[in-house]
């Protein structure tokens, strides 16, 4: 319990340094309200926005960042451990693991994933001859059954389906423009 002449110090400090939590997360409940009054909508006010990024640890230096990228995207179809990534780099996968969350914002699988699951998407759009147990072994999945629970759960809709979608939308794009050439001449 806050003593009420530290809390009315509280309500009237302009506070300028930036805080180590969400603000937005903030949830005053009625009961500090009443107590309080408005200082301390008044706090978090002056708090939104006036966030900084605290990191449980190190970042990657962009030149490790480049390296890691490029080495994931040029190798999606093979399996790719953080221990390799590491070794890389020249860091301990105990370093490198939270130095790369605090980089990126996801472990180094979970953006192994995404970029894997991207890949998927543009190939399902833009090569539409190529079988989709095809596209699942060259972006790294196991199989096509992997392809379609992680595409199904990252994207709402099964592979087969994303590529019907995607191909009447062409379908149609084609249509429009040949109207429009038509017309035009």
């Amino acid at each position: 319990m806050v003593p009420d002449h530290i809390a009315a110090q509280i309500g009237k400090s302009q506070f300028t340094l930036p805080v180590p939590f969400r603000t937005s997360d903030i949830r005053v409940s009625g009961d500090v309200t009443d107590r309080y009054g408005a200082d301390w909508k008044e706090f978090a006010a002056r708090y939104r926005g006036n966030e900084k990024k605290f990191n449980a640890g190190p970042d990657l230096s962009g030149w490790r960042l480049r390296k890691i990228k490029t080495y994931i995207e040029e190798n999606l179809e093979e399996r790719i451990s953080t221990q390799t990534m590491a070794g890389l780099v020249n860091l301990s996968p105990g370093y490198f693991c939270p130095a790369f969350k605090n980089t990126i914002g996801l472990t180094p699988q979970a953006y192994i994933m995404q970029r894997r699951l991207m890949r998927a998407r543009k190939l399902l759009s833009s090569d539409l001859r190529m079988a989709i147990n095809e596209i699942a072994f060259s972006c790294g999945f196991t199989d096509q059954a992997h392809l379609n629970n992680r595409f199904k759960t990252a994207f709402g809709v099964s592979p087969g389906m994303w590529r019907k979608l995607r191909g009447h939308a062409n379908d149609q794009l084609q249509v429009e423009n040949h109207h429009s050439m038509a017309s035009a001449s």
